[in-house]
């Protein structure tokens, strides 16, 4: 807890006496090296039981074993076999795999947030922490920023390059191509709620159907093999919290934007939309809350973004403070106890 406390007093600090860029830049490395310098054991199990194994596996590989095992996507097979030639070090290679996601998250809070102390703030609180487990994924997560640039864009086939690039990572990003025609075909309105309405209702009541029909989602083969085993069922146990703070975000957003929804918000509400739909169906599929993230990452713009659009300063100045102190207490309170990262410890 210590640590943690720390960890976002510096961050104020590099707010009060820096610009956004060195702000941007310094925080960024102050992250990385949290997640650089942790012990292995910080997290849940994967990095310690999963990619340990993987990565002492592919040190005696060659690249034609890696092609031919299918361990991971081959993206990420190739990169942790280049690493392999720098360094044998399993805590090296993990401190080298931060650097993406960290460095993608930054560049898209300092590119696109007004806010960028609430932004980390926010990326600290809701996403941060599943960099110390979720390392495909998590540097999936930041090369779909790239792909979101695409869209605004109105970009396809920019926007479909960096989606096949996230699948070379981590194969649940191919859902992210359905992000570019929701986005920009749908216009943000009452309706969104509407579809996440149905989607909670198909998942609390119709959770057999989608057992019985996954075929066509999943991306990796596991899920059918969880539900022939009996990992998967219609009782799962998952907290819907997380679904509920999603929820609130895009309320809360709507509310600040006060109809005055241009093309970039209407991007981030529709975004935002799709992840509280696919969060939705961890009820029945654990996996699906990760899936969600994907979309639901637009987050850390999307309330900085809302805030700019009120025009009293002292007004806003509340808002943000309201923020700050609420994001604060979720990540102290809850994040860290959820994701098995308190107490902080270093590998050392």
């Amino acid at each position: 807890m210590i640590l943690y406390a720390l960890l976002i007093s510096l961050i104020f600090l590099f707010r009060m006496i820096f610009d956004k860029k060195i702000f941007c830049l310094s925080s960024g490395i102050l992250l990385w090296l949290v997640l650089a310098l942790r012990n292995i054991r910080i997290g849940l199990n994967d990095t310690l039981y999963v990619y340990k194994p993987f990565f002492e596996q592919i040190t005696r590989r060659s690249f034609n074993n890696l092609i031919s095992d299918k361990w991971f996507e081959i993206g990420f097979s190739i990169t942790s076999k280049f690493l392999s030639y720098i360094t044998s070090n399993y805590q090296v290679y993990v401190a080298i795999l931060a650097i993406p996601f960290i460095f993608l998250i930054i560049r898209y809070i300092y590119c696109r947030s007004s806010f960028p102390l609430l932004s980390i703030i926010i990326f600290l609180s809701l996403y941060y922490l599943y960099g110390t487990f979720l390392l495909r994924q998590v540097i999936a997560i930041g090369l779909f920023t790239l792909a979101i640039d695409a869209i605004e864009m109105k970009n396809i086939k920019k926007f479909i390059f960096w989606v096949i690039v996230a699948s070379l990572f981590h194969k649940s990003a191919l859902v992210l191509l359905i992000a570019y025609p929701f986005s920009n075909n749908v216009r943000f309105s009452k309706m969104n709620y509407v579809f996440i309405l149905i989607a909670y209702v198909i998942a609390t009541f119709f959770g057999s159907l989608i057992l019985n029909n996954l075929s066509f989602l999943d991306f990796t083969g596991k899920i059918v093999l969880g539900v022939k085993n009996g990992i998967y069922s219609t009782d799962a146990n998952i907290s819907m919290f997380g679904f509920l703070i999603d929820l609130v975000i895009i309320i809360f957003s709507d509310f600040l934007y006060m109809k005055n929804i241009n093309n970039r918000a209407n991007i981030y509400l529709n975004l935002a939309t799709l992840g509280a739909m696919l969060f939705c169906f961890s009820k029945t599929i654990v996996e699906f809350y990760r899936i969600s993230m994907y979309f639901s990452f637009v987050n850390i713009v999307l309330i900085p973004d809302a805030l700019e659009r009120v025009k009293d300063s002292k007004y806003r100045f509340l808002i943000e403070l309201a923020l700050l102190l609420v994001f604060i207490a979720y990540f102290l309170l809850r994040t860290i106890n959820n994701v098995n990262a308190n107490p902080f410890y270093f590998f050392f």
